[in-house]
C-alpha cells in the first residue's frame, strides 16, 4: 500500500541506458527498458521540516574532463552526507580519482543559485570517502560513502541532524517483508525532492535487498529507512528495472563510520 502525505502522486517515464542510477557516466552498453518510477514531491510543510525528508540533498561530483556524476544523499551529521560509493568513485577502480576535485550539493528542492553548498577537495583533504575496500561498479555490497560538505549553504547548515539514524541489521533477513520509505533528490524526477513507499521482498544471493518499486537515473544515494533508521542507500536496479538496496553493515560501521565520527548507529 502506498501512503500520500499532502503533494501530489506523478509518473515519470524515461529511457534507461545504465544499471547504475547515477547520472553522467555509462558503465555498461546500453539496455533500452522503458520504466515508470510513481513518486510523491515533498510539498506539505509539516514533511519538508520533518525527518528524514529535511536532510535530503541533489549531489552532483565533479569527476574531472567535464564530466559529472549526479545523484541523491541525505545529511546523517552537519556537514556529511551518506551517498552511493559510484556517484563519487571511478567506476572500473572504486576510487576517487586525482580529476574528482570538487561537486555540489543543494537541499531540497531549492534553487542552486540560492542554496548551492560546495564541497572542495585539497591537497590536504578529501571530503570524498568511499566504503574503504569499494572496488567499483561490480562491488555493490560495498556502494556506500560519505561526502563533506566544506561550504553549506543557509538550509543545509541550519538543517536539523539530531533525528538522524542509522540502523545495521546484523540478519538481513529480518528486513525482508517490511515497508521502507524512500526520499530522492533526482532532476530526472518531476519535482526533483520526492518519496515513495515501497516493500524489500528478498535478500539477493548477493546479500543486497530487492525491493518492489522501479527506480530512474538519479535516484543512487537515496536513504532507505525503516522504521525511522537508514538501513541502506539505493545502488542499483535489477533486470526489470526494480530497486536494489545496499543495506548498512557491521564492516561499514568500523570501518566508514566509526573512523568518520559517525555514532547515530542503532544495531540490531
Amino acid at each position: 500500500m502506498k501512503e500520500k502525505t499532502g503533494g501530489f502522486q506523478m509518473k515519470t517515464k524515461l529511457l534507461l541506458g545504465v544499471a547504475l542510477l547515477s547520472v553522467g557516466l555509462s558503465v555498461a552498453p546500453p539496455t533500452i527498458v522503458e520504466v515508470e518510477a510513481q513518486t510523491t514531491h515533498v510539498s506539505d510543510p509539516a514533511l519538508r521540516n520533518s525527518y528524514p525528508y529535511n536532510l535530503s540533498h541533489y549531489l552532483e561530483v565533479n569527476v574531472g574532463s567535464g564530466q559529472t556524476k549526479k545523484g541523491s544523499a541525505i545529511l546523517i551529521a552537519p556537514n556529511t552526507l551518506l551517498t552511493a560509493a559510484h556517484v563519487v568513485a571511478d567506476d572500473g577502480t572504486g576510487r576517487v580519482t586525482s580529476q574528482t576535485w570538487s561537486g555540489n550539493a543543494v537541499w531540497g528542492d531549492a534553487s542552486p543559485y540560492y542554496e548551492l553548498s560546495e564541497i572542495k577537495r585539497t591537497n590536504t583533504f578529501n571530503p570524498f570517502i568511499p566504503m574503504p575496500g569499494y572496488g567499483g561498479t561490480w562491488d555493490a555490497s560495498r556502494d556506500v560513502a560519505l561526502v563533506k560538505i566544506t561550504t553549506p549553504s543557509r538550509k543545509t547548515q541550519t538543517a536539523n541532524t539530531a533525528n538522524a539514524r542509522l540502523g545495521i541489521y546484523r540478519n538481513t533477513y529480518d528486513l525482508v517483508g517490511r515497508q521502507f520509505l524512500m526520499v530522492s533528490n533526482s532532476i530526472n524526477l518531476y519535482g526533483r525532492w520526492e518519496y515513495e513507499y515501497g516493500t524489500i521482498t528478498e535478500v539477493r544471493y548477493d546479500g543486497l535487498l530487492q525491493t518492489n518499486i522501479t527506480g530512474v537515473k538519479g535516484q543512487s544515494g537515496s536513504p532507505v529507512v525503516v522504521d525511522g533508521r537508514i538501513i541502506g542507500v539505493v545502488s542499483n536496479i535489477d533486470s526489470n528495472s526494480k530497486i536494489v538496496i545496499t543495506p548498512l553493515t557491521m564492516e561499514m560501521k568500523t570501518q566508514l563510520f566509526d573512523k568518520n565520527g559517525i555514532k547515530n548507529i542503532d544495531i540490531y
